[in-house]
């Protein structure tokens, strides 16, 4: 898990769930909310790249 200061009182988190292909939940918190996009990683490395095009 990985987290980041976005602001006074807003968090930023990245989450790594499980392994090759990863679910990767990333997104941000604060007092009045919390938003999170959920990923799949790609299954030839081990990190939370997001997707970018298609085939």
């Amino acid at each position: 898990m990985e987290t980041h200061r976005s602001g006074g009182t807003e968090v930023g988190f990245l989450v790594l769930a499980g392994v090759s292909p990863l679910l990767c939940l990333e997104g941000t918190m604060n007092r009045a909310d919390t938003e999170v996009d959920a990923f799949g990683g790609y299954p030839d490395h081990a990190s939370c790249d997001r997707p970018s095009g298609g085939h």
